[in-house]
């Protein structure tokens, strides 16, 4: 707005923007000069927007927005709106945690779009809200989520993959990706080692936050990063494990289209099946997206990988024997 004076509206839009960009709040002062008006002016202002619903309050002579409880408004357009409920969609079908969030903002979204497309937001929110839904894993990311926001250190309590023990360690998130099976990395410096780690969310047993703020490195290497994810070299372990997979012919296309988007090459061998080798921490980590293939996909490697869902097979088989 440099070059004139704003207007009440928007400077009152201009205040709300600043605090959400602080998350250790604002004086008065700070706020003043930001806008270009006295304190007074700021004080008022404050006011109004706390009458407006905009939850702001003051802590130690500091400004700050109750981030808890503030809605953000976001203005989406029709072709934004879709984009978003796609790519919701091609997520959760590989999500091993259901995220009542994904729900919540769709309803929301439903809300204000025509008929012929909020009766499809519907039966997705519908869709979403039938599964199961993980509570602990769930408290265990909204508390990083907010610790993230707010750019303070967590304390967390961290199962290995391939050890039967658990530690705990400090830990400063730089930012939460998705891996390549649908896992939630929580990437960060991790000061047990101080190294920039990536841990599997769903092997943390809990969380707190510490009164510790730090600061998101400016030259962060932020694309290394999330490729690590992305192509499962991620993690503090360092072991790897080869899971070799065999799919039908039929559904090779499906698999070229995922796995070229994972930069993975498919051999085609002589009975036509497609030979896919993936390097994961865990081949537990691909167990959910492995059984969503069903009988279209045989497990060459590893070992263990194979016998779980030759386990898993016999077992469903004599249910439905038992029950013919």
């Amino acid at each position: 707005m440099a070059g004139r004076v704003m207007n009440r509206t928007e400077r009152l839009e201009n205040i709300e923007q600043i605090l959400l960009r602080h998350v250790n709040g604002l004086r008065a002062v700070e706020l003043a000069a930001a806008c270009d008006v006295d304190r007074r002016t700021i004080y008022r202002d404050l006011s109004l927007l706390g009458e407006s619903g905009v939850p702001v309050y003051q802590k130690e002579g500091r400004f700050f927005l109750d981030r808890e409880h503030y809605v953000a408004q976001v203005s989406l357009n029709l072709n934004e709106s879709v984009a978003l409920l796609v790519a919701a969609r091609v997520f959760a079908r590989t999500e091993m945690q259901q995220n009542p969030h994904i729900a919540s903002a769709f309803a929301k979204l439903g809300r204000v779009l025509p008929e012929s497309m909020s009766s499809h937001f519907a039966h997705v929110v519908d869709a979403f809200r039938r599964n199961a839904v993980d509570r602990s894993f769930f408290s265990v990311l909204e508390l990083v989520t907010t610790a993230w926001a707010k750019q303070v250190q967590v304390k967390l309590w961290y199962s290995h993959a391939h050890a039967q023990r658990t530690d705990t360690r400090e830990f400063a998130t730089y930012f939460i990706e998705p891996g390549r099976m649908g896992a939630l990395y929580l990437v960060g410096l991790d000061y047990s080692n101080q190294r920039i780690s990536a841990l599997d969310i769903r092997q943390i047993r809990r969380a707190q936050i510490l009164n510790a703020p730090y600061k998101i490195p400016a030259n962060l290497d932020r694309h290394a990063l999330t490729n690590n994810v992305t192509t499962s070299r991620a993690g503090t372990d360092t072991r790897k494990t080869e899971v070799i997979l065999a799919f039908t012919a039929d559904i090779l296309p499906a698999i070229r289209q995922q796995m070229g988007r994972l930069g993975e090459r498919i051999k085609v061998l002589e009975d036509e099946r497609g030979l896919v080798k993936l390097r994961v921490n865990d081949w537990h980590d691909v167990l959910p997206w492995v059984r969503s293939w069903g009988a279209s996909v045989e497990v060459l490697k590893p070992d263990g990988l194979r016998e779980h869902l030759a386990n898993d097979a016999a077992q469903i088989a004599a249910y439905y024997q038992a029950r013919s």
